[in-house]
């Protein structure tokens, strides 16, 4: 995305530039020696409106080029945004996530622990210690099964927390 990005601001600087020095070459301009006449003054406006107009129309082609690679950064989040849609149909479609025996074992271990600290009321360094050595080995879905039974029982007011750092 960012060499995308990168580019349409580097064709934006480069079509400046390239119409600033356009311009100061117009600027400067010197009839070549040995053919200047009483007319040069109408032909080198000629030549001036001539360029100018070819200036115009090579900015045009610039800018379109740019609107159409605009576009194209664009249409990526459009079509990331509906493969996110898509996975999330598929996942509805597959009922709810399957849980590993190891899982289960872990959160069942884990909730031993939250269960006896509710019974005491209080959350020490220990429990924590004991939880630590659990999630240590856990996969991650029994992991966040703990950490939201532990948030919500200390939420609901029913478990002290007395312990210095993290509850987890």
């Amino acid at each position: 995305m960012l060499s995308r990005a990168a580019l349409v601001v580097g064709l934006c600087v480069a079509g400046l530039a390239s119409a600033i020095f356009a311009g100061y070459k117009l600027g400067t301009r010197r009839p070549a020696a040995g053919k200047a006449s009483a007319s040069d003054g109408d032909l080198g406006l000629d030549e001036f409106r001539r360029e100018l107009r070819e200036l115009r129309e090579s900015n045009v082609r610039l800018q379109e080029q740019i609107f159409r690679m605009a576009a194209d950064l664009r249409a990526p989040s459009k079509s990331a945004a509906a493969e996110e849609r898509r996975l999330a149909d598929a996942a509805n479609d597959r009922g709810p996530p399957q849980v590993s025996p190891k899982a289960l074992e872990t959160m069942r271990a884990g909730q031993e622990i939250i269960d006896r600290a509710l019974v005491a009321g209080t959350w020490t360094e220990a429990d924590r210690d004991k939880i630590h050595v659990i999630m240590a080995t856990a996969p991650i879905e029994a992991r966040k099964e703990l950490v939201k039974s532990l948030i919500d029982v200390g939420n609901s007011g029913r478990l002290k927390f007395r312990l210095i750092g993290p509850p987890f």
